[in-house]
């Protein structure tokens, strides 16, 4: 059973947001825009195929050769691997790339829960059958919380390249706003994946293959976020850690935790 109650349907919004920067991509030499339009078109065609699920409690698997292609298109994040942090002008795009996989994740959290509206995620039969979607179809949502780590990475590292290169940024109501939000998306989204790693009927062998998507955001989130942010990942982290029987994963979270109790980020 989760320690964190509405860790599963939380992290289904985080990271979405809209910074109102440049968008304007005549290279697209990080191929970020590129891989944001190919996944917005894939999520379209995918939760058009998901309709009703939420009723049906049957959404699309991995397993469909008509439904594979899509959840590449969309959870595949090759191509932020062994590159450059993308420029600045890339957020938008990386942000609507964010909103497509979420988009995908609510399609299997959501499944036979009655509903496909975030803002009945609170509800205590929505929250009792998303977490046990988590284990249903653990194949896609492990592949959906992988790829929303890694994009929330992806613009926490732009959003703080480009902060320290022009820190009068912050000064733009704009640019403020979604830094607060990014903010808010990254500490939501870690903290929902901690509490999902404590979900039983999980495997191990789950809960270790979260583990680099987990591991990865440590630095630049640290970096990033202020105080009670961190606090929040480092107490769930360590609950987490408590919770595990596996020697490595308490070790891996215990260190992850602690990345968390340093000095936050004071911009």
């Amino acid at each position: 059973m989760s320690t964190n109650g509405r860790s599963s349907l939380a992290a289904l919004a985080a990271g979405v947001v809209s910074l109102g920067l440049a968008s304007c991509h005549p290279a697209d030499p990080s191929g970020v825009v590129a891989a944001s339009a190919t996944a917005h078109k894939a999520a379209d065609q995918f939760t058009a195929l998901a309709k009703g699920s939420e009723i049906s409690g049957q959404p699309p698997r991995q397993t469909n050769p008509a439904v594979a292609p899509l959840l590449d298109a969309v959870l595949s994040t090759g191509v932020l691997t062994g590159k450059p942090t993308p420029p600045a002008s890339d957020l938008d795009a990386a942000n609507d790339w964010m909103l497509s996989i979420v988009r995908v994740g609510q399609v299997y959290m959501f499944a036979g829960t009655g509903t496909n509206d975030p803002a009945k995620a609170a509800d205590p039969a929505v929250e009792a059958r998303a977490e046990a979607n988590v284990v249903t179809f653990a194949p896609e949502v492990g592949r959906y919380v992988d790829a929303e780590l890694t994009l929330l990475n992806a613009v926490d590292s732009m959003l703080s390249a480009d902060l320290a290169a022009n820190p009068n940024k912050t000064n733009d109501p704009t640019t403020a706003d979604g830094l607060t939000k990014v903010r808010a998306g990254t500490t939501t989204a870690i903290d929902a994946v901690l509490g999902m790693l404590t979900i039983g009927g999980l495997t191990d062998d789950w809960r270790r293959a979260r583990m680099p998507a987990i591991l990865a955001i440590a630095p630049e989130a640290a970096k990033l976020l202020p105080a009670n942010d961190m606090a929040q990942i480092n107490k769930t982290a360590l609950a987490a850690a408590d919770a595990s029987d596996d020697a490595g994963l308490k070790t891996q979270l215990t260190n992850f935790a602690n990345s968390f109790a340093g000095s936050p980020s004071s911009k």
